[in-house]
């Protein structure tokens, strides 16, 4: 299928640009955007089979990424077959970090003792109390975040027209099971509108 492949190549190329561009989600969820063909009768579409995109590097993340679109797809109604399906499915995914800055700002009081007044907690030479009118020292953390962008296409299998696209992005879970589950309740985010209400 090289005209498939070609719009794939084209696609992945688009989305990994646009990746760049997404900011990391919330700890709420992920972000999901997605984006369809209008004049798309997705009502005509029964069947779909898989294209290979571009992979998660994990085989294992690979596979739940699959498994969670297939659980998706099938819920809507739509039957899986090897080939030649009435939609072609495609997935990208690419992971990266960002770096969370976090800067706590505190004062250092200086204690009671015998000073001079505009410079002594504002009072003329003699004795001063307690007071917090310190230096500000500000203290800075820096904590690496891991994220994960998947793109999910699906193409007419006829044309081969792309006619939906799904973005979802978000913090990853370090913990494999953690990550399991948000590999699915993404996937269930990203196809919660699928297929999408077009004009017939």
């Amino acid at each position: 299928m090289p005209r498939l492949e070609s719009r794939s190549r084209r696609a992945a190329a688009w989305s990994l640009a646009a990746i760049t561009a997404i900011t990391a989600a919330c700890a709420s969820g992920p972000r999901i955007t997605t984006d369809f063909d209008p004049a798309a009768n997705f009502q005509q579409y029964h069947t779909y089979s898989w294209h290979v995109g571009t992979p998660a590097t994990d085989p294992l993340v690979d596979s739940r990424i699959i498994n969670a679109i297939n659980t998706q797809m099938m819920a809507k109604g739509f039957q899986k077959v090897d080939a030649n399906g009435d939609l072609v499915v495609t997935y990208h995914a690419q992971s990266g970090a960002h770096v969370n800055l976090q800067t706590v700002y505190s004062q250092v009081g200086w204690g009671p003792g015998w000073g001079y007044g505009p410079y002594w907690c504002g009072r003329r030479w003699g004795w001063a109390g307690p007071c917090g009118g310190g230096p500000t020292v500000a203290t800075t953390t820096a904590d690496t975040v891991r994220t994960g962008t998947v793109v999910v296409d699906i193409l007419d299998g006829k044309t081969h027209n792309l006619v939906w696209r799904g973005v979802a992005s978000d913090e990853l879970a370090g913990n494999p099971q953690d990550l399991a589950v948000q590999i699915n309740e993404g996937a269930a985010r990203l196809f919660e509108d699928f297929p999408p209400k077009t004009k017939t």
